[in-house]
């Protein structure tokens, strides 16, 4: 997970405590080269962070691929509708090689984003590493 933290750490002020609240969400893939993750017209409600590969989201126009953005080893894949709207995208996201992934639930990351990052309390965190948030709980 050291790309993950490495790359997560370089971008944003978060605390160790943060981390730990994050990675205690994490569940692991690995997926084949070729390996669509994310399908257009179906939501996904997860963020896939990159530990070790390489994908690429694409949308299809007129019946061709059209690449929109690469996901390296530290960075995160995820439809952007289903992050920022809770609908379903247009876009694909596929592994280009064998990539390892941790995904978390959007809820979950959201949960702890307000807990840590603007402080409410909503309850996503404890030192047993349980996901209890009263507002944001989810079935996945």
């Amino acid at each position: 997970m050291e790309n993950i933290i490495r790359k997560i750490r370089m971008y944003y002020p978060v605390s160790d405590e943060a981390l730990e609240a994050l990675v205690c969400l994490f569940k692991r893939f690995v997926f084949p080269e070729k390996t669509t993750i994310i399908h257009a017209g179906k939501q996904d409600r997860k963020v896939y962070f990159i530990e070790k590969g390489i994908t690429r989201s694409f949308v299809l126009h007129n019946g061709k691929q059209i690449t929109t953005w690469f996901s390296k080893e530290g960075d995160a894949a995820c439809g952007s509708w289903d992050l920022y709207r809770n609908k379903a995208g247009f876009e694909y996201v596929e592994t280009l090689e064998e990539t390892t992934a941790y995904s978390v639930s959007i809820v979950q990351l959201n949960c702890i984003g307000l807990t840590l990052t603007l402080q409410i309390g909503c309850g996503c965190y404890s030192k047993k590493t349980s996901f209890a948030c009263k507002t944001y709980i989810s079935a996945d």
